[in-house]
C-alpha cells in the first residue's frame, strides 16, 4: 500500500529507515514517480528542513536532526558577546563561544551540536545551519569612523556592529539612531552589512526612546494605504448610529463609562439595578467593534497583525484607527453607539444565576473618572443632575461588593502590589514620581467586566473557541515559593494541587505578620507564576481561580476580544459572520500572545530609558529603600519614595566575599557574617545609570568611592 505524499510520511519513512536517505529512495519508499510528484516531495523536505526537522547532510542525503545529535533553537544574545541556543524541544541550552556568536544574530533560528561539554558544565555548541534569519531591520546609533559607517545596535544582545558602505548611508549624521536593514548575514558572508532605510533623530532628543522601542520591537505604527482608504470611504459620524432590527434599545438604562482621566477608548460602559429576590441585574455593555470590522478586510487584517493597542508614556500605537478607536466605537457619553451587551442577573450572595447577549443601542449617560465615582462612592455629592445614575452607582457598588467576596470564597488570588505612576513634563521627561491608589472605583469596574469575560467563556464553550488560559505554577517554583516564605515564619500550603486560595493565605499572612516586607513577598508570589496566554482550547485561569476564562471586554484595543464577539454573535445566529478554521485561529491566539508580550516589553524599555534618564541627575545622591531581589552577583534595591529599582554588584558590598544560597535567596559575608536578606532596609548612593539598557546602579551609601556614569549614550 503506497504512502501519500506528506511531510508526516516523510518523517515516518526516515524514522523506520534508520539512516539518511537520498531524494530517489525516499520517492521509492512514497511509491512515487514523475516529475511533479518528485518536485512535491523536494518541497516537503525544503518545508522540513526550513523547521529544522530534518538535515541534509554533504552527500545530499536527509536524516532527522535528533537522530544526528542535532539541537534546533533560536540564538539568545549577551551583551558579553557569548549566547545560547534555546532548544525547541527538552534538553539544555547550547553555550555559543563568542566565537561562533560571531557568525549569527540573536533571534536566528539555527541547527547546531554538541560540540562538547566545558570545564562549567554547559553543552557547548557548533553551528551546522542557518534556518531561518531573525529580525531583518536594527536600530542603533549611526557611527562614522574614516569614511566608512557602522551602527551600533540599541538592543546589547546583539554584541556586532552592522558596516553600512558609503552609498547605503542615507544622509545619517554622526551620533543618529537609525534604521538598518540587513542585506549581509555572517553566517553566510562572514560580514554583518547593512543600509540605512530611516533616519530616525539625534538620539537625546524628546521621546526618541519610544521612538526606538517601536522600531526595536518591530511593532506597525504606520496605516497602510488600504487602511486608511477604507476608513476615508465610509461616513463614521454619530448620525449613522441609528436602531437597527434585531438590536435591543437600552435607552432607558443609566449606563455610565468609568475610566481614567487621560482616557480616550472607552470600551465598556456599566449599570446596575435592584430586582424583587433582593439581588440586582448588571449591564455590562462592550463597544461593538465587530459591526465596523469584517472578517478578512483592511481594517481586520491590521488589527490581527497589531494584535493590542501599545500605550507608551504620552503616546498610544492603536490597534485601530482612531477614527474607530477614540470615534465612532468609543462609548463616549450623550451619543448612540452600538453595543454587544452582557446583561447578567446576580444574587445577593455574588452568584450570576442567569446572563445573556445581544446586540444593543447604547447611550452612555456619564463619562465618569475613577476618582469622581470613589468620591461619590464614599458619599461625595451627586456627579450628574440624572437621578437613576446615582442609583446605578449605588447598585454597582454592592454588586461590586458581592461579586468579589464570591470570587474569593471560591478561591482567587489578589496581590496589592504599589504601582508608581510617572508625572511628564512638556519635554517627555519624568519630573517626579507618585503612586497610583488602587480606588474601589477600580475594583469596581474590574469585577464586573471579570464577570462579563466569565459569562462570555461560559456562553462560547463547546466548540474551536478563543480562551484565556493561565495554567499551574511550576512546581520547583512553587517549593523554592515556600522557602523562602519559610525563612519569614509564614506557611505556603504543602498541598501538592496547591490552588490560588492557598497562596492567597500565605500573602494574607504576610500582609499581617510582616508587613515590612509584604510588598516583596507578593512580587515573589507574581514571578513565580507562568505567563497567561491565549488559546482556541479552554482551560483553567489559575490565578483568577475561573474554570474557563476569555477576554470580551476590550475590542477596541484587543485582538482576541474582537474574535470573541464575533463567536458570540455566531452563537446567537449572526450567520454573516464567517470565522477562521481552527487552525488559522489558533494560530491567531498564538501571534495575540506574542504581540500582548511584545507590547510589554516594549513599554518596559521605554520606562527602564526614562527611569535611568531621571536618575542621571541625582548621581551622588542618597537614598532610603528596601532589598527586593537578590541574585549571585549582587541585590537589587527598591527606593522607597521613587519606586525605581537599581543594583548594587556584590564587588560594592563591602570588604568581603559573600555567598549566595539560592534556596533562601540570601547574601552571607564569610569573613564578617553579615547577612544580606529580602526586606533589608538599606541607605544607597547613585553611581551612575545605562540609559540604552535602562539600568540605575548603586552603591551602599556609606560608600562613597563610586560616583560615575556609564552609559553607551550618555549625555556628553
Amino acid at each position: 500500500m503506497s504512502l501519500s505524499i506528506s511531510r508526516k510520511n516523510i518523517l515516518k519513512i526516515l524514522s523506520d529507515a534508520g539512516v539518511p536517505l537520498s531524494l530517489p529512495e525516499i520517492t521509492v519508499a512514497l511509491d512515487s514517480s514523475g516529475k511533479k510528484q518528485s518536485e512535491l516531495i523536494l518541497s516537503h523536505l525544503n518545508a522540513l528542513i526550513k523547521s529544522g526537522t530534518i538535515i541534509r547532510n554533504r552527500r545530499n542525503r536527509f536524516a532527522l536532526s535528533d537522530r544526528m545529535d542535532m539541537v534546533t533553537g533560536r540564538v539568545s544574545g549577551h551583551r558579553d558577546g557569548f549566547g545560547f541556543v534555546e532548544r525547541s524541544g527538552e534538553g539544555p541550552d547550547l553555550y555559543l563561544t563568542p566565537r561562533e556568536m560571531q557568525r549569527v544574530l540573536h533571534g536566528d533560528k539555527v541547527l547546531a551540536r554538541v560540540k562538547q561539554i566545558d570545564s562549567r558544565g554547559r553543552h557547548e555548541g557548533t553551528l551546522v545551519a542557518l534556518i531561518e534569519q531573525g529580525p531583518r531591520h536594527l536600530v542603533g546609533r549611526f557611527v562614522q569612523d574614516r569614511g566608512m559607517g557602522y551602527v551600533v545596535p540599541d538592543d546589547s544582545r546583539y554584541s556586532v556592529d552592522v558596516a553600512v558602505h558609503p552609498d547605503d548611508q542615507a544622509g545619517a549624521l554622526d551620533g543618529q539612531i537609525v534604521v538598518v536593514e540587513i542585506t549581509s548575514h555572517p553566517f553566510e558572508k562572514r560580514r554583518l552589512a547593512g543600509r540605512v532605510v530611516e533616519c530616525i533623530g539625534d538620539h537625546l532628543a524628546p521621546g526618541m526612546e519610544t521612538e526606538i522601542a517601536i522600531r526595536k520591537h518591530e511593532i506597525p505604527w504606520e496605516w497602510p494605504d488600504d487602511v486608511l482608504d477604507a476608513i476615508a470611504h465610509v461616513d463614521l459620524g454619530d448620525a449613522t448610529v441609528i436602531p437597527q432590527q434585531g438590536r435591543r434599545d437600552l435607552s432607558d438604562v443609566p449606563l455610565v463609562t468609568i475610566d481614567g482621566a487621560d482616557a480616550k477608548d472607552f470600551d465598556d460602559a456599566v449599570a446596575a439595578r435592584s430586582t424583587e429576590d433582593g439581588g440586582w441585574t448588571l449591564w455590562v455593555a462592550i463597544a461593538d467593534v465587530s459591526h465596523y470590522v469584517m472578517p478578512g478586510d483592511s481594517l481586520d487584517s491590521e488589527a490581527v497583525k497589531r494584535g493590542n493597542s501599545v500605550y507608551f508614556p504620552g503616546r498610544v500605537i492603536p490597534m485601530l484607527p482612531e477614527a474607530l478607536s477614540n470615534g465612532i466605537c468609543s462609548l463616549k457619553p450623550n451619543v448612540a453607539r452600538y453595543a454587544l451587551v452582557c446583561e447578567m442577573q446576580v444574587a445577593r450572595d455574588g452568584a450570576v444565576t442567569d446572563y445573556s447577549f445581544y446586540p444593543g443601542l447604547i447611550r452612555s449617560r456619564a463619562r465618569l473618572t475613577y476618582e469622581a465615582a470613589q468620591e461619590f462612592l464614599a458619599g461625595g455629592e451627586p456627579l450628574t443632575p440624572d437621578r437613576e445614575v446615582d442609583e446605578s452607582l449605588n447598585c454597582l457598588a454592592k454588586v461590586f461588593r458581592s461579586l468579589r467576596n464570591q470570587r474569593f470564597a471560591a478561591g482567587s488570588l489578589d496581590l496589592d502590589i504599589p504601582e508608581p505612576v510617572f508625572h511628564f513634563g512638556s519635554d517627555r521627561r519624568i519630573e517626579s514620581v507618585g503612586v497610583r491608589r488602587r480606588l474601589d472605583a477600580h475594583r469596581l469596574i474590574e469585577e464586573c467586566m471579570l464577570a462579563a469575560n466569565v459569562c462570555a467563556a461560559q456562553f462560547i464553550d463547546g466548540g474551536v473557541g478563543m480562551y484565556r488560559i493561565h495554567d499551574q505554577p511550576d512546581a520547583d517554583r512553587i517549593n523554592d515559593l515556600r522557602r523562602v516564605y519559610q525563612g519569614f515564619g509564614i506557611r505556603v500550603s504543602n498541598r501538592d494541587e496547591l490552588g490560588p486560595a492557598d497562596l492567597m493565605a500565605a500573602v494574607a499572612a504576610a500582609r499581617e505578620q510582616r508587613p515590612d516586607v509584604v510588598e516583596t513577598l507578593q512580587m515573589l508570589v507574581l514571578r513565580a507564576m507562568r505567563q497567561a496566554v491565549y488559546s482556541t482550547k479552554p482551560s483553567v485561569h489559575f490565578a483568577l481561580g475561573f474554570e474557563h476564562y476569555t477576554h470580551f471586554t476590550s475590542p477596541i484595543r484587543r485582538y482576541p476580544d474582537l474574535v470573541v464577539h464575533r463567536l458570540i454573535k455566531k452563537r446567537l445566529g449572526n450567520s454573516s459572520i464567517k470565522l477562521p478554521d481552527a487552525d488559522s485561529l489558533e494560530h491567531v491566539a498564538e501571534h495575540c500572545s506574542v504581540t500582548e508580550r511584545r507590547a510589554e516589553e516594549a513599554t518596559r524599555d521605554v520606562y527602564g530609558w526614562l527611569k535611568a534618564e531621571f536618575m542621571q541627575d541625582h548621581i551622588g545622591e542618597s537614598f532610603d529603600g528596601r532589598v527586593t531581589a537578590i541574585t549571585q552577583f549582587g541585590v537589587f534595591v527598591t527606593l522607597d519614595d521613587l519606586f525605581i529599582d537599581g543594583l548594587i554588584h556584590i564587588s560594592e558590598l563591602g570588604k568581603d566575599y559573600f555567598r549566595f544560597d539560592p534556596v533562601r535567596l540570601e547574601l552571607t559575608g564569610e569573613r564578617s557574617g553579615r547577612v544580606i536578606r529580602l526586606g533589608n532596609a538599606m541607605r544607597i548612593q547613585v553611581a551612575g545609570v545605562d540609559l540604552d539598557e535602562g539600568h540605575v546602579n548603586f552603591v551602599p551609601a556609606d560608600n562613597t568611592s563610586s560616583k560615575r556614569r556609564s552609559a553607551k549614550w550618555d549625555k556628553t
